[in-house]
């Protein structure tokens, strides 16, 4: 009676995937730069976070999280981001392009405040 040869042994299986809780920096930079074109801030704010949790000098992190609070109108915000955003990268025109606008846009809320608090006292 002859025996059968042995069985190869079985091949490797192929990596499993990451968990979908892990998700690269880079995809999440590039997922807030969607959301931000979709106007959907708080999801930026969201992956924004996640990243700086990870890496707290991710520049483009920084800057996308001012744009989302410049879309939020939390203006104060949106300042002290892309203040942070500019000094890591100076010579970055699109962060230093962003930042131009804050003036204008403080301007305009702090006109706006104080014309509903004009209206709020005429009607005492």
């Amino acid at each position: 009676m002859t025996l059968a040869p042995p069985l190869p042994p079985p091949a490797p299986s192929p990596p499993s995937p990451p968990p979908s809780s892990v998700i690269p920096s880079y995809h999440r930079s590039n997922m807030s730069m969607c959301h931000l074109k979709l106007k959907q801030p708080r999801k930026v704010v969201e992956n924004c976070n996640k990243i700086l949790a990870v890496k707290d000098d991710h520049v483009k992190a920084i800057f996308n999280l001012g744009k989302a609070y410049v879309q939020m109108n939390d203006l104060d915000k949106a300042k002290k981001n892309l203040t942070d955003a500019a000094r890591m990268s100076p010579n970055d025109v699109a962060i230093n392009k962003e930042l131009a606008k804050l003036p204008a846009l403080l301007q305009k809320q702090k006109k706006k405040e104080g014309d509903m608090w004009k209206s709020a006292f005429k009607q005492m």
